[in-house]
């Protein structure tokens, strides 16, 4: 299974967008075969760092401030996808008006 930061995901074009609602990517790896990308709903709070190209402590602080809102099960702190998608298009949205 393709990571979603696997060289196969930058390089070509998904066929099927990844929503919160459809969470699956159909892509084209380097050998044209079509894959099932699934991307899960919640990550952890290394996962979402990863992601964001921050550390882990730095995310706990965007959480400790409301930046960032994540999701508890039980005693998993988990992040929606969504979430982050909703940060980052804030943190353009500043970049932007203050430009």
């Amino acid at each position: 299974m393709l990571r979603d930061d696997s060289p196969a995901l930058r390089s070509t074009p998904s066929l099927l967008k990844s929503t919160a609602a459809n969470p699956l990517v159909l892509v084209s790896d380097a050998t044209t075969r079509t894959r099932l990308v699934v991307r899960p709903l919640l990550v952890s709070v290394e996962q979402a760092a990863g992601l964001l190209g921050i550390g882990r402590t730095t995310l706990y602080e965007l959480i400790r401030r409301g930046d960032v809102r994540p999701i508890r099960i039980g005693r998993c702190v988990r992040i929606p996808r969504r979430e982050l998608e909703e940060f980052v298009e804030r943190l353009v949205g500043e970049s932007r008006s203050d430009g």
